[in-house]
């Protein structure tokens, strides 16, 4: 990690709180991200791009 001077906290406080506050396994993203209620299906098709009831940023 590497905040290119532009933190007041040192490193090793600012890794600590991130471990602390995320649960970065991959079962902890999984269920912080909902990945196992999504229908993928809706793009797996022809991209998102082209679909207007996707959100996508211009």
């Amino acid at each position: 990690m590497n905040t290119f001077g532009t933190s007041d906290y040192p490193l090793e406080q600012l890794v600590g709180g991130v471990r602390e506050r995320y649960d970065l396994t991959p079962q902890g993203i999984i269920k912080e991200l909902n990945l196992l209620d999504v229908d993928y299906t809706k793009t797996t098709c022809l991209g998102h791009f082209t679909k207007p009831y996707l959100p996508w940023e211009q």
